[in-house]
């Protein structure tokens, strides 16, 4: 995580910390990851249906290891990828 750079397209080899479901409609469910070097959101938006958000909450276990790919972004200082 420390070393990837906005807008580059990484592959990384991540642990799920926590599912963040959305305060109000219209914000993204925020997946909270982490590697040994630092930490980076997997952010999820239009997810309305609850089997869609169940689905969610249940692949993205706490403790499950993943590789994700996609592009880093930097929102409000934080690292993410979008999906």
């Amino acid at each position: 995580v420390a070393d990837a750079l906005p807008g580059q397209i990484v592959t990384l080899q991540l642990t799920v910390n926590k599912v963040q479901a959305p305060k109000k409609r219209g914000l993204p469910t925020k997946i909270i990851t982490k590697d040994q070097t630092g930490t980076i959101e997997l952010s999820y938006f239009n997810l309305h249906s609850p089997a869609q958000r169940e689905w969610l909450q249940k692949f993205y276990a706490p403790g499950r290891t993943l590789a994700i790919s996609g592009k880093v972004e930097l929102y409000d200082k934080q690292k993410q990828i979008i999906h």
